[in-house]
């Protein structure tokens, strides 16, 4: 599982422009949207997740990517906290998935994952995404 979400998180990394690659927020986005991708895979939920250019226009209005399944997708708003960004900020947009700096981990190989005892934070806080994203799609 950890070699599949490293593949995924250094293949969108390649399309992060070079000026962005070192801050903590892409790192951590695509370290949470590798962990969830491959953990809906094992259960056999068949979901991909494409990123948005940073700095295109899906980006500005915060949209971070896309969750797909079958034409389905479900755009996502991946939200690192910091001091300019406290838990809490944004916290009606309905596609936030807030995420804790305590959940990510650096690799020796240079690759962030998710932190194994914090997986269950990460998809507890992606899972009214996913809802609100079935919904609107079953409407």
């Amino acid at each position: 599982m950890t070699a599949k979400r490293s593949a995924l998180y250094l293949a969108w990394m390649q399309e992060v422009p070079a000026h962005l690659k070192d801050l903590d927020g892409i790192k951590c986005q695509l370290a949470a949207a590798a962990c969830v991708v491959t953990h809906l895979e094992s259960r056999g939920c068949g979901w991909t997740f494409t990123p948005t250019t940073p700095g295109s226009d899906e980006d500005r209005r915060g949209i971070d990517g896309h969750l797909e399944s079958n034409g389905r997708r479900i755009p996502v708003d991946f939200s690192l906290e910091s001091a300019e960004n406290p838990a809490g900020h944004k916290k009606d947009q309905v596609w936030l998935v807030h995420l804790r700096r305590t959940w990510f981990t650096p690799a020796v190989d240079g690759v962030v994952h998710v932190v194994p005892s914090c997986e269950t934070h990460l998809f507890r806080s992606f899972l009214p995404v996913l809802q609100a994203g079935m919904a609107l799609i079953a409407s």
